[in-house]
């Protein structure tokens, strides 16, 4: 229309000759002039377009005011200048490989996917009342902190997409940082204490052989066994789990996403069942809530709850699905004044990981410190030759039995020390009128792993039971005081997902995108 416009402006009244034109040009004029009035009312003022600047400047601000705050979630890293991305280590794996657009978008969308989540979690804990007053925002609701939140993190992907290919700037910053702290290691002298501690690790792994090969011998009357398990008859018949394998990884990076409602129906097929030797409260598995006082997180044992994460992995090219089952207890006691392992909170991780055709290929555990990590690999895979150094391996107690149809694997629990000491694959017993009640009241229940990150708190409205350090304070351990030297932060502490360093001797994250790589090969199929 704006040539219309300047038509207006140009037109010279003294040059028309032609008489119907004339008698016609009054009302041209109006229509013209009602026009251009239409295009001026049409275009909003610029200050209300989610502009690209503005929206940086909003998404730093609040950035900013959440770092202070102390609420920073530390799930997934920020990168400084692309305040709309967040990374973890499988995202930053997939990115030096990247040759395409297509590619190049859809982890983008990744990326900021880890980004809305994040925002979500520390909007939800700083509240809108401090939301309002320290971003300078008009916004009524926390739903209308997130609605803006949300629209920038959209205008800022939109202008990175115009990239073909990702810069040198970004790549550089797409970096998670280990949690090993190199200055520590140099302080303690490393080398020296590295030689003591591997003995205390072979020692351990001994200790953990001996337990996995007794269990089903325990010894008797010295406690009781809880049996905790998932709700009944969820499990899938091969054709479902066909069908759902089948929606997975038609998109670019050949990532197997699936929708939230196939996600839970995996996370209850393949669910696992506790089996807690129990000698008294401690060993009881519960749900996380905040004290009365709002100064600990704690666990109520009336309601056995097990908290499920999504996390992937990379095997012989092929990016695979991982399914996180964690579980919390209320302490590991004290065994004596001098106990340096005991204190308050404990828990475990158990993860489970699925070929593209969702057969298991590995199990793995940890506590929820980053301790004690052990796999159980499929019966396809072997474990390859440990290199001559000191190095933690990747420490196999057993394989991990194969299922049959009607199946759960059993996980054995010791008392106390919550250490694993057996797993095996028992038949589930069939749901009947007469059995109901008893199956169904030893059930535990699911939650999301991201509810432990903005849970309701009696004074503060919402707040995540880790620090912006990624742990919980409440939970540290005497053991820091002498396990400084290998560079990690509070050795024994509760650690947040995606900060777990698992090694004492050399570098290792539960969350490292390699680790099946890098330890076990799969078996030459002899015809």
């Amino acid at each position: 229309m704006q040539f219309i416009c300047d038509f207006q402006e140009k037109l010279d009244l003294q040059h028309m000759k032609n008489y119907r034109l004339r008698l016609l040009l009054p009302g041209l004029l109006i229509l013209l002039i009602t026009s251009c009035q239409g295009l001026q009312s049409n275009q909003a003022p610029l200050n209300l377009v989610p502009a690209v600047t503005e929206c940086r400047q909003y998404l730093d601000k609040l950035n900013r005011v959440t770092g202070q705050a102390g609420l920073r979630d530390a799930q997934a890293t920020m990168l400084p200048d692309y305040p709309h991305l967040r990374v973890d280590r499988f995202l930053v794996s997939l990115l030096p490989p990247i040759n395409s657009t297509i590619k190049y978008h859809f982890w983008l969308d990744q990326s900021a996917a880890l980004a809305r989540e994040g925002f979500n979690v520390e909007l939800d804990n700083l509240g809108l009342s401090a939301f309002r007053n320290q971003v300078r925002s008009q916004s009524k609701t926390i739903a209308d902190a997130r609605r803006q939140t949300m629209t920038c993190i959209q205008t800022l992907l939109a202008n990175e997409k115009k990239a073909g290919l990702p810069d040198l700037k970004l790549q550089a910053q797409a970096v998670v940082k280990d949690d090993y702290n190199i200055w520590l290691r140099a302080l303690g002298i490393y080398p020296l204490a590295v030689l003591p501690a591997a003995f205390g690790i072979q020692s351990h792994y001994e200790g953990s052989l001996a337990a996995h090969q007794k269990t089903g011998f325990p010894e008797q009357g010295s406690y009781t066994t809880t049996i905790y398990q998932p709700p009944p008859d969820t499990l899938l018949n091969r054709h479902e789990l066909k069908t759902i394998f089948a929606e997975a990884s038609n998109n670019a990076l050949s990532l197997p996403l699936f929708s939230p409602r196939n996600q839970q129906r995996l996370f209850q097929h393949y669910a696992p069942v506790w089996v807690v030797h129990r000698k008294g409260a401690a060993d009881d598995i519960g749900t996380i809530s905040w004290s009365p006082d709002g100064l600990l997180p704690l666990v109520k044992t009336d309601r056995a709850t097990v908290y499920t994460q999504v996390s992937y992995t990379r095997f012989k090219g092929e990016n695979l699905l991982q399914l996180n089952y964690i579980t919390w207890f209320p302490e590991r006691p004290l065994k004596s004044s001098f106990d340096l392992l005991g204190g308050y909170l404990d828990g475990i991780t158990w993860r489970v990981t699925l070929d593209s055709r969702g057969q298991i290929l590995m199990q793995d555990t940890m506590h929820n410190c980053g301790c004690y990590h052990m796999f159980y690999p499929g019966t396809q895979l072997l474990a390859k030759t440990p290199p001559d150094s000191l190095a933690e391996i990747a420490f196999v107690p057993q394989f991990s039995p194969d299922l049959k149809h009607g199946e759960r694997h059993h996980i054995h629990v010791a008392h106390s020390s919550h250490y694993i000491i057996g797993l095996d694959a028992k038949m589930m017993p069939p749901v009947t009128a007469k059995n109901h009640a008893r199956l169904v009241g030893n059930n535990y229940h699911f939650a999301s792993y991201k509810t432990l990150r903005m849970l309701p708190h009696p004074k503060l409205g919402k707040r995540s039971m880790f620090n912006d350090d990624g742990l919980v304070p409440s939970s540290r351990r005497r053991e820091r005081y002498f396990f400084w030297p290998f560079g990690i932060s509070s050795p024994g502490a509760m650690h947040q997902w995606g900060n777990h360093a698992t090694a004492f001797i050399g570098r290792r994250h539960f969350d490292d995108p390699d680790l099946i790589e890098k330890g076990f090969f799969l078996k030459k199929i002899t015809k």
